[in-house]
């Protein structure tokens, strides 16, 4: 596929989960005072800040879920064009990464959500309206949650057997029977080896030097150290980059993935941002519903930055 296809897609799946889960988000902000508890009735302290926390993990774990979902599909690009890239060069490489279940992300979301529950916990008879009031948030958090569970692995969005062989079959199998198959983990063990000796070579095609990661990696299998080589499931594959992205593969496919890549990293930087300030001024919002912001000598910048938000979500909703 070509470089602005995969960029497209990628842009559609982060805005289309973005805008689904921060619905979620939404619906804290419009129903606070039927979805989440008085924590300051409370009056043992410990409990009422532990319904602060509930409260604020509650209300802020679509955001973190927006986070994951932005890192994963910046990761998701790097991988989808290596793939390519090796492919095109009779390399083929196996990810082996972490379940969905066991990657870190998840785990930390998984714990961030937990920690929400807590606001059912809270003021106990009113227990099922709010279960049926906070219906609305669980939908999109829920279907995301499948849906990125049933698309973790990179292999999902990468071309397949039948599509590959559909234009030429004859061409597509002797293409396959030369290919090597090499693990994630020791194509990065030729990649570290290779910039830590001669680095890439200088105004060469990306085939060149993938020709000379191969190299590397028989090397390592020469000298024994293939065999001390682990698998990294939970590995970030920013390494991916020094490939791919480099300056100095200068083949019109390379010069093409820079340019989008390049676009699709400001893109990325600009939502992990957007998500952070939203998940901060979320912390104000709680706190000015709670009472507490009016009490701290410093929340003049909070309470602006809360009114221009408040004008924007009156246009909105």
């Amino acid at each position: 596929p070509e470089i602005r296809e995969t960029f497209v897609i990628n842009v559609v799946f982060t805005l289309g989960y973005t805008i689904y889960l921060l619905t979620a988000w939404f619906k804290c902000v419009i129903s606070w005072s039927k979805i989440f508890p008085e924590c300051r009735n409370e009056s043992n302290e410990f409990l009422r800040a532990t319904c602060d926390v509930s409260c604020l993990a509650f209300w802020t774990s679509p955001i973190a879920f927006c986070v994951v979902v932005v890192i994963y599909f910046y990761s998701d690009m790097l991988c989808t064009e290596l793939y390519y890239a090796l492919l095109g060069h009779n390399v083929l490489i196996d990810y082996d990464h972490a379940p969905f279940i066991k990657a870190f992300p998840v785990l930390i979301l998984l714990c961030w959500q937990t920690l929400g529950l807590g606001i059912y916990i809270f003021d106990r008879h009113v227990f099922v309206s709010r279960v049926i009031r906070t219906l609305p948030y669980w939908i999109p958090v829920l279907s995301s949650f499948s849906m990125l569970w049933c698309t973790w692995e990179v292999e999902h969005r990468l071309i397949t057997l039948s599509k590959y062989v559909k234009q030429n079959f004859e061409d597509s199998l002797h293409h396959l029977g030369s290919c090597v198959f090499v693990r994630d983990f020791v194509v990065k063990a030729g990649v570290q080896r290779l910039l830590s000796r001669k680095g890439f070579r200088e105004d060469a095609g990306i085939g060149t030097n993938i020709k000379q990661i191969v190299e590397e990696i028989e090397s390592l299998e020469l000298d024994g150290k293939l065999d001390e080589l682990k698998p990294e499931p939970h590995d970030s594959d920013l390494w991916i980059s020094e490939i791919i992205y480099d300056p100095s593969h200068q083949d019109e496919r390379s010069r093409s993935f820079r340019f989008w890549f390049r676009i699709y990293r400001f893109y990325t930087l600009a939502m992990v941002l957007f998500l952070l300030s939203l998940m901060n001024s979320t912390r104000w919002r709680h706190q000015r519903k709670g009472g507490y912001l009016n009490e701290q000598p410093q929340s003049a910048l909070p309470m602006r930055w809360l009114a221009f938000e408040d004008a924007i979500l009156d246009m909105i909703y």
